[in-house]
């Protein structure tokens, strides 16, 4: 059987291992600026040719609170990859669908994900992030193989085909470690006016965002209440200058 070895690249700083015929993955949670394309960039080691098709990268939108996901857009290496080693390519993933594009027709930032959930906070969904799955598939196009749940560095033997994912954030700040959020509180929530916030003593400024991304209100000074009376009625998006990211609802 030959051997296929692939290396999937999401930055061009990551520090990526890997292992004979095995597919690597070091990073997660990485960060892509907002675009209407995806460009992901491979490295890959082969003995043979990869056919047209064979390394396939799916975009996905996962959900945390409420968990759900649901797949969005994929493509593939359009043209046959040849053999050689250390060699890379790019696979774009184009045309995203009008529910994941913001106004300006670029791919949405997770803030506006969570945004244009149509569940009410505080049932609906509260955090949302993309997933890209990639797979490699056999010249008979056989079912998929999935490695689910992978630690940061994970190193595994496929039997082709086989796939696996890392997380990437398309927004211009890296992603945050919750756990010190996970005792935030927001109250009323739905509100008519007043929010108190507890558990962030430490942040000073929030803003308010709509549900395309516009920054529409700032408070600075501020880390106990907030007031948005004077906002319309709708879903909103609260952020802290230290990392809260919060759907709030305005009756």
């Amino acid at each position: 059987m030959k051997k296929l070895l692939l290396l999937l690249v999401i930055v061009a700083s990551s520090t990526i291992n890997y292992a004979q015929d095995a597919l690597a993955f070091t990073v997660k949670d990485e960060v892509y600026n907002a675009s209407n394309a995806l460009d992901v960039s491979i490295t890959y080691t082969s003995d043979v040719e990869i056919a047209a098709g064979a390394v396939e990268v799916t975009l996905w939108t996962v959900s945390g609170g409420v968990w759900s996901q649901q797949w969005r857009d994929s493509d593939f290496n359009k043209d046959p990859l040849p053999a050689g080693t250390d060699l890379t390519s790019t696979i774009t993933i184009e045309s995203l669908p009008a529910a994941i594009v913001n106004g300006d027709g670029n791919l949405m930032t997770n803030e506006e994900l969570l945004a244009a959930d149509p569940n009410p906070a505080p049932t609906g969904f509260t955090t949302y992030y993309y997933e890209l799955r990639f797979t490699v598939r056999n010249q008979t196009w056989a079912d998929l193989s999935w490695i689910t749940e992978p630690a940061v560095d994970v190193n595994f033997t496929p039997t082709i085909p086989a796939a696996s994912f890392i997380h990437v954030d398309p927004s211009t700040t890296a992603s945050i470690d919750e756990e010190f959020l996970k005792d935030v509180k927001l109250f009323p929530n739905p509100t008519t006016g007043k929010i108190n916030i507890s558990g962030l003593e430490t942040a000073t400024a929030f803003s308010v965002y709509n549900a395309i991304g516009q920054e529409v209100k700032r408070f600075k000074n501020v880390n106990s209440t907030i007031d948005i009376s004077e906002l319309n009625s709708g879903i909103y998006i609260l952020k802290s200058n230290n990392g809260l990211l919060r759907k709030i609802v305005k009756q």
